[in-house]
């Protein structure tokens, strides 16, 4: 099985000053992220893969569909491909929160002391909930998976990836 991973597209960050929380979640891709998911669809027409999985984030799930349109590939969502959770409580209305645990997260090689626990998701979490789905699908030749940083990060060690930039990804 062949595996890509992709970040979605660029979003407007402003949209998301209405929600709460993932309510940030909802927020659509930017022109630019349209934009993005539009090139990386049309890169992948010459060797398009057999299907697309995609995070039930807004984000994500409009990359999929964008690259959906140009691959003429099925898209499946996949609710244990959403984006890392930041704060367990999911009531922030800024990005002081989820900025404070991604730091958190980063000067901890991202795993939990031991002993002790955080409200943010530790990769650990991240990457066993991904591969969980990921063997769900192992009869499927090319896959592609449209999802966030910090789950390419969790799954792939690719610690910064470009919004819709591939990153292929070989299970052992």
């Amino acid at each position: 099985m062949g595996i890509v991973l992709v970040r979605h597209g660029r979003v407007e960050i402003s949209d998301g000053r209405r929600f709460k929380g993932h309510g940030v979640d909802l927020t659509p891709l930017s022109p630019e992220g349209v934009s993005e998911a539009e090139a990386a669809g049309r890169a992948l027409v010459a060797s398009p893969p057999d299907l697309i999985l995609s995070s039930p984030m807004t984000r994500a799930l409009q990359t999929a569909m964008i690259i959906s349109w140009h691959v003429q590939r099925r898209v499946v969502v996949e609710m244990d491909l959403h984006e890392w959770m930041p704060d367990d409580r999911q009531d922030w209305q800024d990005g002081t929160i989820p900025q404070a645990a991604a730091a958190d997260m980063e000067a901890l090689g991202g795993e939990w002391p031991p002993g002790e626990t955080r409200r943010w998701e530790p990769l650990s979490v991240v990457r066993s909930r991904v591969e969980a789905v990921l063997d769900r699908y192992r009869e499927v030749g090319e896959l592609l998976v449209v999802c966030h940083s910090v789950v390419i990060q969790a799954v792939a060690g690719v610690a910064a990836c470009g919004h819709c930039e591939p990153v292929p990804f070989v299970r052992v």
